[in-house]
């Protein structure tokens, strides 16, 4: 349920708060609580998301968004109806932007089942997932993502047509795949052993057994049973697929 605070003054809670890091819409900051506070900035994207008609009910409905996956928003701090910043606890973890590559593949995978049904959790409720980059997925033995205020409730119709349990979690799969391959796009990607690039190809990312198997086959193949990202990234042959007919502009 959320927690809407009326305030005049950010004064309390960015007193000896350590910053955290800067994005396109807020500045994160450290509070003395060991909670983290996002001050909105006025910027080109923070205009954009503020211009939505529904956009303090939509941080409101954030607030019930939140799992053991999905960072969601615990404090709306409000001036005017307008949300200038929010809290959200601290997760001690890297980025996948920072992900070491010494870090194991199978480490990674080791609670893949609770990030599948925490997407569902959040599909559940028609939350479209928007802005999954590599600087907003946390890793610590887990996988964290913060940052989801970007998103969009959708009604049921949309949902549908989304299909929107396998777009939101194509999402967080593609982010991590990029992340283990050190590939932009895994769709202009193929493994040069056949079989494995087939098996990659018809992987249920909504099935865990489906992700595992794939992940099995892959480990056989270079040999190693539990490689690091970057083993991984050393045995692999993935090639890069040119087609004169389809360039970007």
């Amino acid at each position: 349920m959320a927690v809407i605070k009326e305030i005049t003054s950010l004064d309390e809670y960015l007193n000896n708060s350590k910053f955290i890091g800067i994005g396109t819409t807020a500045i994160c900051y450290l509070m003395q609580d060991g909670n983290v506070i996002k001050v909105f900035r006025d910027t080109f994207n923070t205009r954009l998301l503020f211009e939505r008609k529904d956009i303090f009910d939509h941080f409101v409905k954030l607030c019930d968004l939140g799992n053991e996956s999905y960072i969601a928003p615990r404090e709306l701090l409000v001036k005017d109806r307008k949300v200038i910043a929010y809290t959200y606890p601290y997760v001690k973890a890297k980025t996948l932007l920072f992900l070491s590559k010494k870090t194991k593949v199978r480490d990674t995978l080791r609670n893949y089942n609770r990030l599948i049904n925490d997407t569902k959790e959040i599909s559940n409720m028609n939350y479209k997932l928007y802005d999954t980059t590599n600087r907003n997925i946390l890793f610590n033995d887990r996988f964290n993502i913060i940052d989801i205020d970007r998103g969009k409730f959708l009604n049921n119709n949309e949902s549908k047509c989304y299909d929107l349990k396998k777009y939101n979690i194509r999402q967080i799969v593609d982010t991590y795949m990029r992340k283990l391959f050190g590939i932009n796009n895994i769709d202009f990607y193929n493994f040069y052993n056949y079989y494995l690039d087939e098996q990659f190809r018809n992987v249920d990312w909504l099935d865990e057994k489906s992700v595992y198997d794939f992940f099995e086959e892959l480990f056989s193949y270079i040999n190693n049973p539990n490689p690091t990202i970057k083993e991984v990234r050393k045995h692999m042959l993935i090639r890069k697929e040119f087609n004169s007919y389809y360039k970007p502009f």
